[in-house]
């Protein structure tokens, strides 16, 4: 899967990685389709589209995108599924906010897909960027910062990585389950 932005938008393609054929459409509109993400059973892929001229989640159906769900309201980028597939998670920024906010939203697939009410994982700010680890536990994300010179001043801001380990069983302890 790729993205390209030949026809002045972005446009989600398929391509083998055998190379013996040209890529194939996946999703082409005249809106933005992009930061796409396969269900681990491959029977779903979530996407970030601007149709609704703010960034949303969607699910479309995979390797044909027949059905379509919307996951998020109010915004939503860089969407994961959890290794078992039952979630997925998606990072809701506010342009000029501080603070952005990791979603989750269970997503039930059979007999039909139901996408549940989205809830607040952690607030937090974030840079462009993260990602969950492959077992679920933890995530890497680009947080910004900004680091005071020698004399005081404010100086340009800095990456850094930050590292949250064992986030899953906080949250649980936290909820009481």
């Amino acid at each position: 899967m790729f993205g390209t932005r030949e026809a002045g938008n972005a446009d989600l393609f398929l391509h083998s990685l055998s190379g013996d054929s040209d890529p194939v459409p996946y999703l082409q509109a005249p809106w933005d389709e992009l930061e796409f993400a396969l269900h681990p059973g491959g029977a779903l892929a979530a996407h970030t589209s601007d149709k609704t001229d703010n960034n949303e989640i969607w699910l479309r159906d995979f390797p044909n995108p027949e059905g379509e769900w919307r996951v998020s309201f109010g915004g939503g980028r860089w969407p994961r599924w959890s290794p078992d597939g039952t979630t997925l998670y998606f990072w809701r920024m506010v342009p000029g906010s501080a603070v952005d906010t990791l979603k989750s939203a269970r997503i039930d697939i059979e007999p039909s897909v139901v996408v549940h009410e989205p809830q607040v994982v952690l607030t937090m700010a974030l840079a462009e960027g993260w990602d969950l680890h492959p077992d679920g536990d933890r995530f890497v994300a680009a947080v910004p910062t900004r680091a005071a010179s020698a004399t005081g001043a404010s100086a340009v801001p800095e990456w850094r990585y930050l590292v949250v380990l064992n986030w899953f069983e906080e949250l649980k302890e936290r909820m009481g389950n």
